[in-house]
């Protein structure tokens, strides 16, 4: 059995300081947890969510920027696909699929 004492992790700046982190499913489980570990290396944190009120709930817990519903999510998806050199791309947002470009 060794007796030499345990080294001690140095002290370090947060990983993430200075940067927005988006979490989706961010008012539960496993997004939860990101959103926390995110905050806690120093990220701002914007946080999205099907549970409107459990989302205000990890919202207020963490500091979150902000908070965004699945119609949120999508409108951004719309935008961000119809305002790109993609066409006919598909995504799914709570199982229904988009197709855009050109028919």
């Amino acid at each position: 059995m060794s007796t030499a004492a345990a080294a001690s992790p140095a002290a370090r700046e947060p990983d993430l300081a200075g940067q927005t982190v988006v979490v989706t499913g961010g008012s539960a489980g496993i997004g939860l947890e990101a959103a926390r570990r995110a905050r806690a290396e120093g990220a701002g944190v914007i946080l999205a969510g099907r549970d409107s009120a459990r989302l205000q709930q990890a919202a207020s817990e963490l500091g979150a920027l902000d908070t965004a519903t699945p119609e949120d999510v999508a409108a951004l998806a719309v935008h961000i696909m119809t305002n790109s050199a993609l066409t006919g791309a598909t995504f799914d947002v709570d199982g229904g699929e988009q197709v855009l470009g050109k028919e």
